[in-house]
Order: structure tokens, then C-alpha cells, then sequence
């Protein structure tokens, strides 16, 4: 979540501080692609009137609301089986990945799996390919060190 310091934070909008003259709100860091039209404003914060007035307000809480309730313990369900998936170890997590509806990669946003139901996932080699391709494009710029990209591939792969 963006580290909101009242007084002295400014809204990512019209830079003007956050204080009680009006409210606010903050989002979590939930985009690691940095050619993403939203990773500039994750994990950051903005004036509720002026978020609600941007042309980009709307879908940014969209997904970020998403992916706050997508990380939820309780909405760990496996996309194959639909059983809660209780064990960090046995988890496979796919987060935000894309706002662009038109994009194949689009309907893989905020997807949990459990590493057991992998091989019986049908869409387990259409979206290890969809992902293979963003890598080897340039519309994928890893904002993680940790190659956030790199590590999913890996995790899906059979």
C-alpha cells in the first residue's frame, strides 16, 4: 500500500498534499510492468474528487480494488478445482498482468492455482505461450528485481 504521510504526501493528480481538507486515498503496488498505462499511479496516492474526475480514475480503482481482494487469504480458490488453496508452497499466484480487455492476457488477471492441478489446468500452455511472447516483446519492462515475469513463466511451466 502507498506510504501516505498526512500532511506531507502529495496526490500522484494535482500534486497538491493530502491532509483533512479533503480525502484520500492510497493503492497498493500492484503493477510490475512498467509500459503498463497504470503502473505509474500504483502505489500511490490521490485525492478522492480528483481521482474520481481523471479519465483514468475508474479503471484504476477497478483493478485495484481487484487486487486487493484478490490477495485476500479467503479468495485463494484454485481456478480447476475451486478449493481454497490454504499452503504458500502449493500456491501459484497470478496477479495483475493487464487492463487491456482486448489483450489474450487480460482473462489470466488475478488467477490462483494450485501447483497439483497445474497439468489439469486446460489453459496452462495457452497462457505459458501468451507469456513467452510478452517476454520476448517489448511491451513488457519488469519493474521487480526480482523478474516478476521470469518467475511466473517458471512457475507454470510444466
Amino acid at each position: 500500500m502507498a506510504l501516505i504521510l498526512h500532511g506531507k504526501s502529495t496526490c500522484c493528480f494535482c500534486n497538491q498534499v493530502l491532509n483533512d481538507d479533503a480525502d484520500y486515498r492510497g493503492f497498493p503496488h500492484f503493477v510490475g510492468n512498467s509500459n503498463d498505462e497504470l503502473f505509474k499511479y500504483s502505489d500511490n496516492a490521490f485525492h478522492i474528487d480528483c481521482l474520481n474526475a481523471a479519465p483514468i480514475g475508474a479503471k484504476l480503482i477497478r483493478y485495484a480494488d481487484e487486487f486487493i481482494r484478490f490477495i485476500a487469504p479467503g479468495n485463494r480458490k484454485c481456478v480447476v478445482t475451486g478449493e481454497l488453496i490454504t499452503k504458500q508452497e502449493d500456491h501459484i499466484m497470478i496477479g495483475y498482468l493487464t487492463s487491456d480487455e482486448a489483450s489474450a492476457l487480460h482473462q489470466f488477471n488475478f488467477t490462483h492455482i494450485h501447483r497439483n492441478n497445474l497439468a489439469k489446468w486446460q489453459d496452462q500452455s495457452k497462457l505459458l505461450s501468451l507469456l513467452l511472447s510478452l517476454r520476448d516483446s517489448e511491451n513488457w519492462q519488469n519493474h521487480y528485481p526480482q523478474q516478476y515475469l521470469s518467475m511466473l513463466i517458471q512457475s507454470i511451466t510444466l
